[in-house]
């Protein structure tokens, strides 16, 4: 594993203006919604990228066969959050999941009333969501499911388009 990631091409990272385009006549941050979309991402990318990746963290652990392999990915995570943080998250994941489920309550109103969430077609928001369910469904495919079947009804939906 660590010869394979040692002789890899160094990569760059240079951050990436968002396109204002993405199809013809499609704009992923349309206005007058600017305010509302950044604000949405923003949410995303804060409290609820929290919680869903603390749902998921144990899951992603356990794709690393043998102790070894997972200790890169344990000891990042307990450098930030505290030796034992992902056994606890796995130990607290149904408050988790039903922290999960309180964030997304409006997110999924929303949905059960447009494809998208704000209107008809995706935008900005709807990639930033997309984002975290992805990584859940990466982590393991049960655990989108277990917060709500309508997320992965919205991740199909965004990948038809």
């Amino acid at each position: 594993m660590w010869k394979t990631l040692r002789h890899r091409p160094r990569a760059r990272f240079e951050p990436q203006p968002v396109p204002k385009r993405t199809a013809p006549g499609h704009t992923l941050v349309p206005s007058p919604l600017e305010g509302p979309i950044w604000a949405y991402n923003d949410f995303v990318d804060g409290p609820l990228e929290d919680v869903m990746f603390r749902i998921g963290s144990p899951a992603t652990r356990a794709t690393w066969p043998t102790p070894g392999e997972r200790a890169p990915y344990v000891m990042n995570k307990e450098r930030k959050f505290g030796a034992g943080c992902i056994d606890a998250w796995l130990r607290d994941q149904p408050a988790l999941m039903e922290k999960a489920r309180t964030l997304l309550a409006p997110t999924l109103s929303t949905l059960t009333k447009q494809p998208f969430l704000f209107g008809p077609t995706p935008t900005l928001a709807d990639a930033a969501l997309y984002g975290v369910c992805i990584m859940l469904q990466e982590a393991d495919p049960q655990l989108l499911p277990k917060i709500s079947p309508q997320l992965v009804d919205f991740t199909q939906r965004l990948e038809r388009v």
